[in-house]
């Protein structure tokens, strides 16, 4: 994992970045990509996150095991596919990041940042809903100026599989009703988050989806041993 020094400022929540140890309390985050480990050998394509996090005085606004938990669920329920994810980058977040109130807003987040090969996954301290009052866990977000280019943003309230559930939505899923799936949205529903899947009809829709962003080369899968 690194981190690249220097400071880039856009029209958004200006981004510090360091270059310093990954470790908390140096770098001022905790060192996620550790935490998180490598893609599992039996995944044929592997594919990078590149990380950032909102700070609140000086504290990320979630700890290395939150991110472990997150990219352990999606290798997990990506298994199937042989694809799986590794945290390769993290930068800060500055404070004007900790809330992301509206469109513009998160349209902000990535648009200076966004860049093919990875996947770019933003964590922020609250994550409004631009429907209707509240918060939401997490949100697959297309560019309003360029919709090609995407990210995933997540609440730091998170429940532990939204990250894989994003990432249906990022490969393509909209959402389900059946209850087995994890794109199922909503509750009550009959079975656990624990224990729900991609069903066979998502993973192949998905599989379709990841060929035409590899031979775009809109992502770039990571070396493998």
């Amino acid at each position: 994992m690194q981190l690249i020094s220097g400071a880039r400022f856009g029209p958004f929540c200006a981004v510090l970045m360091l270059s310093v140890p990954l470790l908390a309390g140096e770098s001022g985050l905790p060192d996620y990509g550790a935490a998180a480990g490598s893609c599992p050998a039996a995944a044929k394509t592997c594919l990078g996150i590149h990380l950032y996090v909102a700070v609140k005085d000086g504290v990320p606004v979630v700890e290395s095991d939150w991110i472990a938990s997150q990219v352990s669920n999606a290798n997990r329920l990506f298994a199937p596919l042989e694809v799986a994810f590794e945290v390769v980058a993290a930068e800060v977040l500055p404070t004007d990041c900790l809330r992301v109130a509206d469109r513009a807003a998160r349209d902000g987040l990535g648009r200076t940042r966004w860049s093919k090969n990875a996947i770019h996954v933003f964590v922020t301290g609250r994550l409004d809903n631009v429907d209707e009052p509240g918060e939401i866990y997490g949100v697959h977000w297309r560019d309003r100026q360029q919709t090609s280019h995407r990210w995933i943003i997540l609440s730091a309230i998170a429940w532990p599989h939204t990250l894989v559930h994003e990432l249906g939505h990022y490969f393509g899923l909209p959402h389900s009703e059946d209850a087995v799936s994890i794109m199922t949205k909503g509750a009550p529903v009959p079975v656990p988050a624990r224990e729900r899947i991609f069903t066979e009809a998502q993973q192949r829709k998905m599989r379709r989806r990841l060929k035409r962003l590899l031979d775009s080369r809109m992502l770039r899968p990571l070396p493998r041993p």
